[in-house]
């Protein structure tokens, strides 16, 4: 169906189509492992990093993952983890969790 200009249904405070509740929450998501603070004295080190995400109200579609700022891999499957390498030094890492909207 689409909306017209005219139609007084479509003014801009309004929607086209089917109307659906928007889930005022976002997900939980938090890094499991490693913890925090763990540093890497072998370098390179290959780290296994487990994700732990949910929602109250929805499924977790995708967790993300970025390291120093830059969003180094996604996983669109439980369990949510991620493999990488790691020279020597300190990593700041964050976990993204964005929900299913069905």
């Amino acid at each position: 169906e689409q909306c017209s200009q005219e139609d007084p249904l479509s003014a801009r405070s309004s929607t086209c189509g089917p109307s659906h509740d928007a889930d005022p929450e976002a997900p939980q998501v938090s890094i499991r492992s490693p913890e925090d603070g763990t540093a890497i004295d072998n370098a390179p080190a290959e780290l296994t990093i487990e994700i732990d995400a949910s929602d109250a109200t929805s499924r977790v579609r995708r967790v993300s993952l970025s390291v120093d700022g830059d969003i180094r891999d996604e996983d669109l499957t439980e369990p949510w983890g991620f493999s990488a390498s790691f020279g020597k030094g300190t990593y700041t890492l964050v976990a993204f969790a964005e929900e299913r909207l069905e």
